[in-house]
């Protein structure tokens, strides 16, 4: 335990952030190079760190973190970039937890995320939060196509 509060403590101090900073132009062009560039990031995290539009996001994830990053486990930084959508799950489920006045226990290297604990701090819970991907067979969720409009699959 005492050298996950290490972790824990360094993370705090360096005041790590969850978002690099990624230049693009707002195009489609700058936006696919992005995606060559950093092939293992999650496209919604590069969307997300490198559109100006998106600072809102950015700015209200980053804000979450600050609540939250004392529960979070120690692969949560880099996970963050590959698994966009499961770890901001994560994210705003742990700090609304928070926000509503539950106490969070951090989770371990392995199993559920967090713990929520009553008033006494004893576990009433634990929270595995998860999102589903977009699978890979026929009937897998399409690309997002940028700047096009399309319709909805509805199979």
């Amino acid at each position: 335990m005492k050298s996950q509060y290490n972790i824990h403590k360094k993370y705090r101090e360096d005041k790590t952030i969850l978002f690099n900073e990624l230049y693009s132009e707002n195009t489609q062009n700058s936006l696919d190079a992005l995606f060559k560039k950093f092939s293992n990031y999650d496209k919604a995290y590069i969307c997300v760190a490198s559109l100006s539009w998106n600072n809102k996001v950015k700015l209200w994830l980053e804000n979450l973190w600050n609540q939250y990053q004392q529960f979070f486990d120690p692969f949560f930084i880099g996970d963050f970039k590959v698994h966009f959508t499961q770890r901001s799950w994560e994210l705003y489920l742990g700090a609304t937890f928070l926000n509503h006045g539950f106490s969070l226990i951090q989770g371990r290297k392995s199993g559920p995320d967090f713990a929520i604990c009553d008033k006494d701090k004893k576990i009433t819970c634990w929270v595995e939060a998860i999102a589903p991907q977009k699978g890979d067979s026929a009937d897998r969720v399409p690309e997002v196509a940028h700047n096009v409009v399309t319709g909805i699959p509805t199979e």
